[in-house]
């Protein structure tokens, strides 16, 4: 079989389904993927929130404890192991 050249219309009806095609992605894109973006650190957060790190008793004393943090606030702190205070561990 012998396929006829495209004429100028129907190559325009090409370049035209083509740009269609394109700006519906586009769109779709613009309207599911960017208002997730400024919503990740909360989904970020709820998921991590959740997630145990380790389990276990710690036994010492309290040497310094902080709320810090810039985007998820956390509690560090620092614990002597000794009575004397001479070793600390930073947790």
């Amino acid at each position: 079989m012998d396929e006829q050249p495209l004429t100028k219309k129907q190559k325009r009806e090409l370049k035209r389904k083509k740009e269609n095609k394109q700006a519906i992605i586009f769109l779709v894109y613009i309207l599911l993927v960017l208002p997730l973006i400024p919503a990740f650190p909360y989904i970020w957060g709820l998921a991590g929130f959740h997630l145990e790190v380790s389990e276990g008793y710690r036994v010492g004393q309290v040497v310094k404890l902080s709320h810090k943090g810039i985007l998820w606030k956390t509690w560090e702190g620092t614990m002597g192991l000794t009575q004397s205070g001479a070793y600390l561990e930073k947790w």
